[in-house]
This record gives C-alpha cells, structure tokens and sequence, in this order.
C-alpha cells in the first residue's frame, strides 16, 4: 500500500481514460490525431481556448458534412470559485492570488465549443471536486 498524491492520481486518471479512447478492442479506437491532450500544459487559460479552437477548426476541415461528429472533452483535476469568476478549472499555472484570472473558466470552455463545434454531440467530463480551500 503507497500513498498516491492528487497530481498522481490526476495523471493516472488521465492515461487510463486515455487508454480506453485508443483501445480498439475495449475502447473507443480513436486515433492519436484526433485527440488534443493539454494535460499539464504550460499554457494559460486564454492559450489554452485558442489552441482547443484552432484543433476544432482543423478536425472540421477533415471531416465530410454526413460523418457524425462527437466531441468528449475530459478535464481531471481541481474546481475552484475564484471571485467574480464563477465556476472554474485549475490548470498548471493558476496561481492561488490570480485564481480569477489564471485558471479556466467553464464558462469561456462552453462558449468555445458551442461555436467551434456546432454540428458536434458534445460529452463534458468534469473529473474534479472542490473542497472550497487548497
């Protein structure tokens, strides 16, 4: 028996969730190139929505108008409440003093997969709690 941290156990849910989206056999067998993994990003939140957006936008380009198109969008980690920020994801760089301003907001996540996305069947995983302190 070993103690697993939160980061170790965000990373083992990561991979594990990872693992049943390309497993072929017991999975989903969803290629590589059509996965956008920012786990752990050095990105800010504002980076962080345009690179989603530009994958999007790309993955759009490559599909015909009949293919069904489904979007799983998972998020492991911590929730926050910032002030004034509403409900928010932490995200490598958020910093506990510019929490409002460094972590994601779901609000900004939502609004950019509605307009990226709109002919998608969007699934939102939010794998996170909030123990209203750190």
């Amino acid at each position: 028996f070993h103690h697993v941290d939160g980061k170790q156990a965000f990373y083992d849910s990561k991979r594990d969730f990872r693992a049943y989206l390309q497993d072929s056999n017991s999975g989903l067998g969803v290629q590589d190139s059509a996965i956008l993994d920012l786990f752990n990003s050095e990105k800010g939140p504002h980076d962080q929505i345009e690179e989603i957006g530009r994958f999007l936008s790309d993955f759009q380009h490559h599909l015909s108008e009949e293919v069904l198109r489904n979007l799983i969008v998972y998020y492991v980690g911590r929730g926050l409440f910032p002030e004034r920020a509403g409900y928010s994801l932490a995200l490598k760089r958020t910093k506990t003093e510019y929490e409002a301003t460094s972590a994601l907001r779901t609000a900004d996540l939502g609004a950019e997969l509605k307009y990226r996305a709109k002919t998608f069947r969007r699934f939102v995983f939010l794998d996170c709690c909030f123990s209203g302190q750190r």
